[in-house]
Protein backbone atom coordinates (compact mmCIF):
# COMPACT_ATOMS: atom_id res chain seq x y z
CA UNK A 1 0.00 0.00 0.00
CA UNK A 2 2.57 2.33 0.89
CA UNK A 3 4.43 2.02 -2.46
CA UNK A 4 1.75 3.36 -3.71
CA UNK A 5 1.61 6.95 -2.38
CA UNK A 6 4.48 8.28 -4.79
CA UNK A 7 2.75 7.65 -7.95
CA UNK A 8 -1.05 9.02 -6.15
CA UNK A 9 1.18 12.08 -5.18
CA UNK A 10 2.66 12.83 -8.38
CA UNK A 11 -0.81 12.16 -9.99
CA UNK A 12 -2.56 14.81 -7.26
CA UNK A 13 0.05 16.97 -8.29
CA UNK A 14 0.74 16.46 -11.77
CA UNK A 15 -2.99 16.41 -13.10
CA UNK A 16 -4.47 20.08 -12.54
CA UNK A 17 -1.10 21.07 -14.19
CA UNK A 18 -1.50 19.10 -17.22
CA UNK A 19 -5.46 19.97 -17.08
CA UNK A 20 -4.64 23.85 -16.91
CA UNK A 21 -2.11 23.30 -20.02
CA UNK A 22 -4.65 21.62 -21.80
CA UNK A 23 -7.05 24.17 -21.00
CA UNK A 24 -5.17 26.74 -22.70
CA UNK A 25 -3.31 24.86 -25.66
CA UNK A 26 -6.81 23.63 -26.98
CA UNK A 27 -8.10 27.07 -27.31
CA UNK A 28 -4.80 27.79 -28.96
CA UNK A 29 -5.40 25.23 -31.39
CA UNK A 30 -8.81 26.41 -32.18
CA UNK A 31 -10.89 23.96 -30.35
CA UNK A 32 -12.90 25.89 -27.84
CA UNK A 33 -16.85 24.68 -27.77
CA UNK A 34 -17.97 27.63 -26.09
CA UNK A 35 -17.12 29.92 -29.20
CA UNK A 36 -17.79 27.44 -31.58
CA UNK A 37 -14.40 26.50 -32.06
CA UNK A 38 -14.54 22.66 -32.40
CA UNK A 39 -11.69 21.53 -34.80
CA UNK A 40 -8.08 21.91 -34.34
CA UNK A 41 -6.38 24.33 -36.73
CA UNK A 42 -3.70 27.12 -36.47
CA UNK A 43 -5.22 29.76 -37.94
CA UNK A 44 -5.24 31.85 -34.53
CA UNK A 45 -1.35 31.26 -34.77
CA UNK A 46 -1.23 32.43 -38.35
CA UNK A 47 -3.27 35.59 -37.40
CA UNK A 48 -0.88 36.41 -34.74
CA UNK A 49 2.33 35.87 -36.71
CA UNK A 50 0.85 37.83 -39.07
CA UNK A 51 -0.25 40.83 -37.24
CA UNK A 52 1.72 44.04 -38.09
CA UNK A 53 4.14 44.83 -35.28
CA UNK A 54 4.42 41.41 -33.37
CA UNK A 55 8.20 40.91 -33.81
CA UNK A 56 9.00 44.34 -33.10
CA UNK A 57 6.91 43.76 -29.85
CA UNK A 58 8.28 40.49 -28.63
CA UNK A 59 12.04 41.66 -29.12
CA UNK A 60 11.40 44.52 -27.51
CA UNK A 61 9.62 42.65 -24.60
CA UNK A 62 12.40 40.35 -24.60
CA UNK A 63 15.60 43.28 -24.52
CA UNK A 64 13.17 44.89 -21.83
CA UNK A 65 13.08 41.91 -19.71
CA UNK A 66 17.07 40.75 -19.76
CA UNK A 67 18.38 44.29 -19.45
CA UNK A 68 16.13 44.86 -16.11
CA UNK A 69 17.31 41.62 -15.32
CA UNK A 70 20.76 42.93 -15.62
CA UNK A 71 20.28 45.68 -14.24
CA UNK A 72 18.47 44.69 -10.92
CA UNK A 73 21.61 41.89 -10.44
CA UNK A 74 23.86 44.76 -10.32
CA UNK A 75 22.74 46.74 -8.02
CA UNK A 76 22.08 44.04 -5.78
CA UNK A 77 25.58 42.80 -6.22
CA UNK A 78 27.12 46.30 -5.59
CA UNK A 79 24.70 46.29 -2.70
CA UNK A 80 26.08 42.75 -1.21
CA UNK A 81 30.06 43.65 -2.07
CA UNK A 82 29.96 47.08 -0.63
CA UNK A 83 28.10 46.34 2.63
CA UNK A 84 29.33 42.34 3.19
CA UNK A 85 30.63 41.92 6.67
CA UNK A 86 29.09 44.96 7.94
CA UNK A 87 27.01 45.01 11.05
CA UNK A 88 24.32 46.56 9.06
CA UNK A 89 24.03 44.28 6.26
CA UNK A 90 24.37 41.34 9.17
CA UNK A 91 21.20 42.59 10.95
CA UNK A 92 19.39 42.92 7.16
CA UNK A 93 20.67 39.44 6.28
CA UNK A 94 18.83 37.89 9.79
CA UNK A 95 15.43 40.34 9.36
CA UNK A 96 15.33 39.49 5.29
CA UNK A 97 15.76 35.86 5.66
CA UNK A 98 12.05 34.98 6.44
CA UNK A 99 10.71 36.90 3.99
CA UNK A 100 12.71 34.75 1.07
CA UNK A 101 12.32 31.56 2.50
CA UNK A 102 8.38 31.91 1.25
CA UNK A 103 7.42 31.48 -2.05
CA UNK A 104 6.25 34.15 -4.05
CA UNK A 105 3.60 32.91 -5.22
CA UNK A 106 2.42 31.25 -1.67
CA UNK A 107 2.76 34.37 -0.50
CA UNK A 108 0.36 35.40 -3.41
CA UNK A 109 -2.37 33.20 -3.04
CA UNK A 110 -2.64 33.97 0.56
CA UNK A 111 -2.92 37.74 0.29
CA UNK A 112 -5.20 37.17 -2.17
CA UNK A 113 -7.68 34.68 -0.09
CA UNK A 114 -7.17 37.05 2.82
CA UNK A 115 -8.59 40.32 0.96
CA UNK A 116 -11.27 38.60 -1.35
CA UNK A 117 -14.51 39.26 -0.98
CA UNK A 118 -14.47 35.70 0.61
CA UNK A 119 -11.35 36.14 2.48
CA UNK A 120 -11.03 36.73 6.06
CA UNK A 121 -10.89 40.78 6.08
CA UNK A 122 -14.07 40.45 4.76
CA UNK A 123 -15.34 38.00 7.13
CA UNK A 124 -14.55 40.12 9.95
CA UNK A 125 -16.52 43.05 8.47
CA UNK A 126 -19.40 41.00 7.09
CA UNK A 127 -22.69 42.20 6.83
CA UNK A 128 -23.39 40.71 9.85
CA UNK A 129 -21.29 43.23 11.74
CA UNK A 130 -21.75 46.33 9.50
CA UNK A 131 -24.17 47.60 7.53
CA UNK A 132 -22.77 46.26 4.41
CA UNK A 133 -25.10 44.62 1.61
CA UNK A 134 -24.33 42.58 -1.40
CA UNK A 135 -25.29 43.95 -4.64
CA UNK A 136 -25.76 42.01 -7.62
CA UNK A 137 -25.21 43.40 -11.39
CA UNK A 138 -26.39 40.07 -13.46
Amino acid sequence: MLRLFPAVTAAVLIGPVVAGLAGVALPAFGYFPALGGTALTLDAWRALLEAPGIWRSAWLSLWVALATSAISLGIVLGFVAGWSGSRLFSVLHRLLSPLLSVPHAAAAFGLAFLIAPSGWIMRLLSPGRRAWTARRTC
